[in-house]
């Protein structure tokens, strides 16, 4: 579902669609996240639960070179390939990772190995060693490592998963090519339709419940005339 039909649905439910709303899309846009990140929450930290398709987002990452010995493990190596930035905030789950897959960029590119970083040191005396390695540390960089030549050259990468803030992921885009300005309403919003009519229902309730809490002018008044006798 796209993300302005979300918000016209919340505006709908109000009354409040019109021009000189009172309600800013980004506050609307900040409950509709809110909301997703506590049913994704409740709904992927079940032992036996599966990431829907509709959930995963991907966007690309640069790789730079850096010093193997400024990550926190020995893998006995000179240097690794590094995400440029730390990866987008991923959702917090407990019995998986949030992060779906990393591969290069292509259509026919197979996936990388995702290791946990406690079992990253043990790559090194793998058999499969040539294969391209990646990893996360407690700083949220993604590091890659590979006894392959062709490792040496890779710029670029493609991360998949359930991230905390889809717009920011959106924003980034999904391709390594050059992308042109991306309208962030016009994007499908990562989530099942059944979880949306949710989070609409509640935030229709939360920001119907502010719209009736009366305004006082008189005792306002009445405040302000007693103030200003006390400091008299």
């Amino acid at each position: 579902m796209k993300l302005s039909k979300i918000i016209y649905d919340v505006k709908e439910s109000l009354n409040e669609f019109t021009t000189d709303s009172k309600i800013s899309n980004r506050y609307i846009i900040h409950l509709i996240n809110t909301g997703r990140s506590k049913y994704l929450s409740q709904l992927l930290n079940r032992g036996n639960s599966f990431i829907d398709y509709s959930l995963i987002q991907s966007y690309c990452e640069d790789l730079i070179k850096v010093d193997a010995s400024e990550c926190s493990v020995d893998i006995g190596c000179e240097y690794l390939l590094r995400s440029k930035n730390k990866l987008s905030s991923l959702l917090d789950l407990e019995y998986k990772s949030a992060i779906t897959s990393i591969k290069l960029p292509g259509k026919l590119s197979s996936k990388l190995t995702l290791v946990d970083l406690n079992r990253v040191e043990y790559i090194k005396d793998s058999p499969y060693n040539k294969s391209v390695y990646a990893f996360l540390d407690y700083n949220n960089y993604l590091y890659l490592y590979s006894n392959n030549e062709m490792f040496k050259i890779l710029e670029k990468i493609i991360i998949s998963g359930v991230f905390d803030d889809p717009i920011e992921v959106y924003e980034q885009g999904d391709s390594c090519e050059d992308n042109k300005p991306l309208n962030i309403l016009e994007m499908d919003y990562p989530l099942q339709s059944k979880y949306v009519d949710l989070i609409v229902q509640e935030i229709s309730q939360k920001l119907g419940a502010k719209k009736s809490i009366p305004f006082d002018n008189a005792n306002d008044d009445n405040d302000i005339i007693l103030r200003n006798e006390k400091n008299s």
